[in-house]
């Protein structure tokens, strides 16, 4: 395998002082230029290289001395994870394909903060300061970088764009991590975004007006001529095909099993079928690549054998799309039998290890449409979790619909789960997706007694143990009607349950010193901020009462308005 590293630099004086720099540190053969435009730059080095892979970087970054072989990781991880064939650039930064978010492996002058290790990542754009060619499929794709587009922005749109279009994945892993000493020219940046050349490019190859970008969003007035063209010169919508290009990919169409366990008494079937109705509707439109069965995980009910049995042969009946199984749980006396389901149900069904688990219970609900978009996300490095809404419901006994139904949007927020560090729970047991071996490790080296917040601590200790991506998708919805623990208006077993749990982490040193001192810290801040709240609230009325007043002063010219 042949690696070589090329950097554009500013100026010959720039040459001379990265040549001594590098050298101190025994890189060689490093080719250091200048004199051409970055887009003239890439295209070189795509068209003659004769290098398998390149690494091309700015003159501003500082690589790790060992960066050879943090090359050769990405490349090894970039294989396993996508397929060998089947990706053309690695980078350190860039907006995930997954959520749209910003994801930085990279220290910068806009950021500091350690980041954390991963599987590549799929991006729609990428950071141009570090990128790895995969020169030997670049060159059989005959990927082209457009002669037309000159300058030193947004070639990194377009060398992704143009790897997209030839079927190859741009992708970002932190194996690639430099520091980065400038934080870029965003004036600049806003010019060229707007400039002839590449909305031109734009519109001829995509019908989109928006573009997530490292540095901002990009929008462009495009138009909809494509419309009357022949098929074969239509345009593409930029995201469909990065979609379809990633949908190929080793880890999209690896098969997942994902294993919805649902904890129930067999008391409320309203709701339950309910439950059913909704994993029946995403049972349809599913991923192929997604394998999935239903575990109803009986606990503590008030029914008999035979009641039961009935009960799951008419339900077996009702849905035949669904691969429906029945784990019949003696009967736990104590206050947690929802954990002893669990535990059970780990230890007796039969799971593939990496299976993934989805805990729910039966008043919650599935949104169908989450079963379409879990095959990619489905890591299994990684515990997964989406967002949950609340539902505050009305039933009748025998509906298997509520009478009423009202979102409330704002009470859960899955993506501040790492606050739970301060004692607060943040997501809901069924907004997470659990690795199997992450669970056997919970419930066999962790003593859980009591229910009520057993989801707050399984997730917790979870985190220990894997890292943790949220991904803004909506999974479930919660059901809130009256009947249900969380409505309990003796709140004596929810504080009994967190005070437990709490201290089952304190003493397994799940926080670590420093995690617990980085919190603290913040908490003059907040101290000061409640303050500044308290003040302005306290004048607010007054405020009010003077707006009109301001508004007449400043008509008739008593006060100037402050540019």
């Amino acid at each position: 395998m042949k690696t070589g590293i090329y950097c554009l630099c500013r100026d010959k004086e720039t040459i001379v002082r990265l040549e001594k720099e590098t050298k101190r540190y025994s890189f060689k053969d490093i080719n250091f230029i200048t004199g051409p435009d970055y887009f003239t730059f890439l295209r070189n080095i795509i068209e003659n290289d004769e290098y398998d892979y390149s690494l091309v970087i700015h003159d501003d970054v500082i690589m790790p001395i060992n960066m050879l072989e943090r090359i050769e990781s990405a490349i090894k991880k970039a294989d396993a994870t996508f397929g060998h064939q089947k990706w053309g650039v690695l980078g350190n930064a860039g907006i995930s394909y997954l959520n749209n978010e910003a994801v930085t492996f990279i220290r910068d002058p806009h950021t500091s903060l350690i980041p954390y290790n991963t599987v590549p990542i799929p991006v729609v754009h990428i950071d141009g300061n570090t990128l790895l060619l995969n020169i030997k499929n670049i060159q059989c794709s005959k990927v082209e970088i457009p002669k037309s587009l000159t300058g030193f922005h947004l070639y990194d749109f377009v060398l992704v764009s143009e790897m997209y279009k030839k079927g190859l994945v741009a992708a970002i892993d932190p194996s690639l991590y430099v520091y980065h000493k400038s934080g870029g020219n965003q004036k600049d940046f806003d010019k060229v975004k707007q400039s002839l050349g590449f909305t031109s490019y734009i519109k001829d190859n995509y019908i989109n007006h928006a573009f997530y970008t490292i540095n901002g969003l990009v929008e462009i007035e495009n138009d909809i001529k494509y419309l009357p063209e022949p098929f074969s010169n239509k345009r593409s919508d930029f995201y469909v095909l990065i979609e379809k290009v990633v949908n190929k990919l080793d880890f999209a169409k690896k098969k997942k099993e994902l294993v919805i366990v649902v904890r129930t008494q067999l008391g409320r079937l309203n709701y339950l079928k309910r439950l059913l109705d909704s994993i029946k509707m995403g049972v349809a439109t599913k991923d192929n690549n997604l394998s999935l069965g239903v575990v109803l995980s009986i606990n503590n009910s008030l029914l008999n054998g035979k009641e039961i049995d009935d009960i799951y042969l008419a339900l077996i009946k009702e849905y035949p799309e669904i691969n429906l199984k029945l784990l019949r749980q003696k009967k736990v006396e104590g206050y947690y039998p929802r954990v002893t389901s669990l535990n059970n149900a780990v230890e007796q069904i039969e799971f593939k290890n990496d299976s993934y688990i989805w805990i729910v219970d039966d008043d919650d609900f599935i949104f169908p449409s989450a079963l379409t978009t879990l095959v990619p996300l489905l890591q299994p490095s990684s515990i997964i979790i989406g967002e949950a809404i609340r539902f505050d419901e009305k039933w009748d006994s025998e509906n298997s619909v509520p009478s009423n139904s009202k979102a409330i949007n704002d009470h859960f927020n899955s993506q501040y789960y790492f606050k739970n560090v301060f004692g607060d729970n943040y997501v809901p047991i069924s907004a997470v997706f659990y690795p199997l071996d992450v669970l056997k490790d919970i419930l066999s080296n962790y003593e859980l007694k009591g229910d009520y917040y057993e989801d707050y601590a399984i997730f917790l200790l979870a985190q220990n143990l894997k890292n943790t991506i949220y991904y803004p998708v909506k999974m479930v919805g919660v059901s809130y009607h009256g009947k249900n623990t969380v409505m309990e208006k003796d709140r004596s077993h929810w504080d009994y349950s967190l005070v437990t749990f709490i201290s089952e982490a304190v003493n397994k040193g799940i926080v670590k010193k420093w995690v617990y001192d980085l919190c603290k810290s913040r908490e003059p801040m907040e101290k000061q901020l409640i303050e500044y709240r308290m003040r302005l609230q306290r004048w607010c009325h007054v405020f009010k009462i003077a707006k009109p007043f301001i508004k007449l002063a400043r008509k008739f010219g008593f006060l100037k308005q402050a540019k």
